[in-house]
């Protein structure tokens, strides 16, 4: 796959990239198997670990198919705290946006969008999500 960042990407194992910077993430995650040939299921168990994984979890739309470049994929966001801002002291606020883009019944991306949530634009999470593309 290719996906244009908001900075270097660095390979991870078994096809997972990421990219994390100061007030934004993307990281990417490839499942394969059986858990990849139902998107919509899979987006629903996943959903539902999320709040143990991440501190102050809230729900902003739970999984729901969306269309992005002419693909159906799921898609959840959430908010939730990822400690204290380094600089101000402050709790740093991220909104999450997960998309599950199918290959194939076996193959599937899970992009992982976050942002500061002052600078969260839910079309500017879509237009980072348009730009992957399976290769």
């Amino acid at each position: 796959y290719q996906v244009d960042g908001p900075g270097a990407m660095k390979e991870g194992a078994s096809g997972s990239a990421a990219y994390v910077g100061g007030t934004e993430r993307l990281e990417i995650s490839v499942v394969t198997g059986q858990a990849a040939a139902d998107p919509r299921a899979f987006a629903g168990t996943d959903a539902a670990g999320l709040p143990a994984a991440h501190p102050s979890f809230r729900v902003v739309s739970q999984p729901a198919a969306v269309t992005i470049s002419g693909v159906v994929v799921q898609k959840v966001v959430f908010s939730w705290t990822d400690g204290l801002n380094p600089v101000t002291s402050k709790p740093n606020d991220l909104v999450t946006v997960r998309y599950y883009i199918p290959r194939t019944s076996s193959t599937l991306a899970v992009l992982t969008y976050s942002i500061s949530a002052n600078r969260y634009d839910p079309q500017g999470a879509d237009d980072v999500a348009t730009t992957f593309k399976w290769l």
